[in-house]
């Protein structure tokens, strides 16, 4: 891409990605307020967990258990719902009283998240503060603890934020809509998406825009029912504007398997499509144009050659944009199904490895002066490095399964390595 306003600008935003990424471990504190219309004990008796508190429950129906798990001081071991109010995975957690008098501060440390102790140091607070007001309560919620990077540190914010607002509706309307959330959520990744597509309008012109979209859709379509066929439930694919597209999953992947087969079928979809449109180029027969002319030449050719360009032009950028996706580096498809295979052996050695070749592509990229891939590149890079050092906790792949992996790579790789050379070919035929 020429770096021209859209070129910088997309690498300036991309840099700041990197920033709020950069893994970088500090102390760092927030503080949230809100008026509450409702009185103290109330909101009291709806933020503390107790499931026995049919408000508290209701503020807090992600938890699936809570049990005390030390006596003095408090610890309570809790069972919460990490799949995003789908039910279908399970985190535990220890949280530790460190004051608590009602109805007025409440002092709260994570001593354990999952497999992980003190997941915010062991100084980490949750501070929360009732204050009597005319018109009913003013909560006030502070969190001070450490952080591996500033965008963990804002979502700890974002999600101490929703918290408050749960705790505002639940005390003033006595019900919790998790429809309006869920709503608010798929208008933005409309919107999103929608933005997107005039972004790849604007650097391809409306015909060009739209194909693109097309093959960026069919491509996450690809990872989206491997995610579905997998398990994962309400996987939903977004458009990113200038850059292409993600499908996500609502929580990680329990084998390496699925997550190198998710990873593999958005390309591996792709070949069917991209196979149609290049055998419906040869039936409908090579058309007599300049392959160096990258617009459709709707004037240019006469109608009955004009459907048959498309075609070869579509199975072209299917491959083309397929096959770089299928790159070994991070954040590509490529890479991610490269991590999944290295992990199942060490996960220790696959963070180096990622680091090395993502690393080499940047490096290689720079020198070409291609500086907005590289930089997205870069967010591969900050991916490898916040990899654990140990084996990921998903089940690693047998023998059969990389095999399989492999095998799938491969083939994929093949036909869009075979489909370019075919086109290359058709073209040069097409010109004697």
């Amino acid at each position: 891409m020429d770096m021209g306003p859209v070129g910088i600008g997309l690498t300036l935003l991309i840099l700041a990605l990197i920033a709020l990424s950069w893994p970088y471990r500090r102390a760092r504190s927030f503080t949230l307020r809100m008026d509450i219309a409702a009185p103290r004990e109330q909101v009291w008796g709806t933020y503390v967990l107790d499931l026995e508190v049919p408000e508290s429950a209701l503020l807090h129906d992600h938890v699936k258990s809570a049990t005390t798990f030390v006596e003095d001081p408090t610890i309570k071991e809790v069972v919460i719902d990490s799949s995003g109010g789908h039910g279908t995975e399970t985190t535990t957690l220890h949280l530790k009283t460190l004051t608590q008098e009602r109805p007025r501060l409440d002092e709260v440390r994570t001593c354990r998240w999952g497999s992980t102790p003190y997941p915010y140091g062991e100084n980490e607070v949750v501070r929360f503060e009732l204050e009597e007001t005319g018109a009913g309560s003013a909560a006030t919620l502070t969190w001070q603890g450490e952080t591996l990077s500033l965008w963990q540190c804002f979502n700890l914010w974002k999600t101490n934020r929703r918290h408050l607002k749960q705790l505002k509706e639940v005390c003033e309307t006595g019900k919790l809509d998790h429809g309006a959330v869920s709503q608010r959520s798929l208008w933005i990744c409309l919107a999103f998406s929608a933005l997107a597509i005039l972004s790849f309008t604007y650097l391809l012109g409306w015909i060009g825009g739209l194909v693109l979209a097309v093959i960026v859709v069919i491509h996450e379509f690809g990872h989206w029912l491997a995610l579905k066929l997998t398990g994962q439930p309400a996987p939903r694919v977004i458009l990113i504007p200038f850059l292409g597209g993600i499908a996500t999953a609502n929580h990680r992947h329990k084998s390496l398997f699925h997550d190198a087969f998710c990873s593999l079928m958005g390309p591996g979809f792709s070949v069917l499509p991209c196979g149609a449109f290049l055998v419906a180029a040869l039936v409908l027969g090579l058309p007599d144009y300049d392959p160096s002319h990258y617009d459709l030449p709707s004037n240019a050719l006469p109608p009955e050659q004009f459907l048959s360009f498309f075609c070869l032009t579509a199975a072209w950028t299917f491959a083309f944009i397929n096959l770089l996706q299928m790159v070994p580096v991070l954040p590509l498809d490529g890479g991610q199904v490269l991590r999944a295979l290295v992990q199942s052996f060490s996960g220790q050695g696959a963070r180096w490895i990622l680091l090395a070749l993502t690393g080499l592509a940047i490096a290689g990229l720079l020198y070409a002066s291609q500086v907005l891939i590289a930089a997205v590149l870069g967010l591969g890079a900050l991916q490898a490095w916040h990899m654990k050092h140990d084996s990921s906790t998903a089940r690693a792949m047998n023998g059969s399964e990389m095999a399989y992996i492999c095998l799938g790579y491969l083939a994929t790789l093949g036909i869009y390595g075979a489909a370019i050379v075919l086109y290359m070919e058709l073209t040069t035929q097409s010109l004697r």
